[in-house]
């Protein structure tokens, strides 16, 4: 994949990632929703790795995808040994069609 900047703008990017905190007192319902710019008409895969090799993220799930931009959910629940933590920082590949790129985020 084309490394790129968080935020940089073109046909395939990575908006914006914010962490969502949920409402359960035990923080499961912790996820990270990620907004991605695609080109029209193409269907979106992103994929998600932890700061280190001790965090293992669930599969992100397409919530949304419409007018050229796709969002997805990463739940936290267990992402850290077991622990719902909020990673400091994620490594996002995004795939549509034939295009790919990667960018690192920082997390709130």
């Amino acid at each position: 994949p084309k490394r790129v900047a968080p935020g940089d703008v073109s046909p395939l990017s990575i908006l914006k990632a914010k962490v969502e905190r949920g409402t359960a007192a035990d923080g499961s319902d912790k996820r990270v929703l990620v907004i991605a710019q695609i080109p029209s008409a193409s269907k979106a895969e992103l994929f998600a790795e932890g700061p280190s090799e001790e965090w293992t993220l669930a599969l992100p799930a397409l919530v949304s995808s419409e007018a050229g931009r796709a969002t997805f959910a990463i739940p936290l629940d267990g992402a850290r040994l077991g622990r719902t933590e909020i990673p400091p920082k994620l490594r996002l590949t995004l795939i549509a069609g034939e295009q790919s790129i990667e960018t690192e985020i920082v997390l709130d």
